[in-house]
């Protein structure tokens, strides 16, 4: 078992099997090649932080502990950084999907035909849309024998997201009932316009709401501790230690 090998068992013991799914599916839709591949990039660069490290730490003289302990950290920060920046990328086209769902939905009502889903993915995987991937990706896996079902579901579980859970599931229920949905494709990209405005006047509300809460705390907080370090520079302490210790008088 190499490198590569050791540490992917390791994970998958660590954090759970459907975990390490969950993250190669992020890397499949983030086009950053496999979890093999990240891991030996995130070991090399481990290698290199490790190394970097332990020279600096040698030079500075600090305990063969300590240096080795810093040196384990080193090692496994690209680990860290590389896997919060694909989650990052990932949350990102995710929103930006999202949000295009509904003009996916206002042209996939103009050309879509009941007859024939295949077709419809076909054209949506043209569509100049992020979303022409996926297509492209569930239309391969169709011709390489998946079943359209399957295939579809698939890309639910790699979105990880309700509002493509909910398109998908409508393409699903009109592949299987056979009926029109050129009129219900309208209908749900009008309601997802509305559902994001929504969302962007709360996330517009919360974003002042933060920025006021911070405004006040930097003005607040500041000025009740000089009022009460003025408090105390006022009182008069020595007139209060010689009226507490007054000097005994001998006779």
């Amino acid at each position: 078992m190499d490198a590569v090998d050791f540490f992917t068992s390791s994970f998958e013991n660590l954090f759970g099997k459907e975990k390490l799914i969950g993250f190669r599916n992020k890397l499949l839709l983030n086009e950053s090649g496999d979890l093999k591949k990240f891991i030996l990039i995130c070991i090399l660069e481990g290698l290199f932080f490790l190394t970097a490290g332990m020279i600096t730490l040698f030079y500075f003289e600090l305990d063969i502990d300590r240096v080795i302990i810093l040196g384990i950290v080193l090692f496994f920060v690209p680990f860290f950084i590389n896997y919060l920046w694909q989650d990052i990328k990932f949350e990102n086209m995710k929103k930006k999907k999202e949000n295009l769902l509904p003009e996916l939905l206002l042209e996939a009502s103009v050309f879509y035909d009941e007859n024939s889903l295949l077709k419809n993915i076909k054209k949506m995987s043209q569509i100049d849309l992020p979303f022409n991937k996926d297509f492209y990706r569930i239309l391969r896996e169709i011709n390489n024998g998946s079943n359209i079902v399957d295939a579809l579901n698939r890309l639910k579980t790699l979105n990880q997201s309700k509002n493509i859970d909910r398109v998908i599931d409508l393409f699903l229920h009109g592949y299987e009932s056979g009926v029109a949905l050129e009129t219900l494709l309208k209908e749900t990209a009008e309601d997802l316009l509305e559902n994001n405005s929504i969302l962007k006047e709360r996330q517009a509300v919360m974003l002042v709401t933060k920025y006021t809460l911070f405004l006040a705390a930097g003005l607040i907080v500041p000025s009740i501790i000089g009022l009460i370090i003025g408090l105390v520079n006022g009182l008069n302490f020595n007139n209060q230690y010689v009226l507490f210790h007054k000097p005994k008088i001998s006779h």
